[in-house]
C-alpha cells in the first residue's frame, strides 16, 4: 500500500488555565444566615413589645427574650401555665 501524501499530527491547543478561587463571597442580594436569624429575633422582640403594651425602655429585655426563644428553643409561657 502506498501512502497518499504525508499526514502531519498537530498538538492540540492547550486550554487556558482555570482561575483559582481565593475568596468566597455571598451574593449581595442573598441574606446571610446571621442576618436572617437577626431578622427573626427582631420580629419576635417587636411582637413581644407590642403584646406588653409597648413599654418604653424595654427593648433589650424583649430582644434577649426573643433570642432565647428562637436560639435556645425555649417557648414563651402560655396562659394555661399561669393558672
Amino acid at each position: 500500500m502506498k501512502n497518499k501524501g504525508s499526514a502531519t499530527l498537530e498538538r492540540p491547543a492547550r486550554a487556558p488555565a482555570k482561575p483559582v478561587v481565593t475568596e468566597i463571597r455571598a451574593a449581595p442580594d442573598v441574606p446571610s444566615y446571621e442576618s436572617a436569624i437577626e431578622d427573626l429575633i427582631r420580629i419576635r422582640a417587636y411582637e413581644k413589645w407590642e403584646a406588653a403594651g409597648k413599654p418604653p425602655g424595654c427593648d433589650v429585655r424583649f430582644w434577649h427574650e426573643a433570642e432565647e426563644e428562637l436560639l435556645l428553643g425555649k417557648r414563651p409561657p402560655t396562659n394555661e401555665a399561669l393558672v
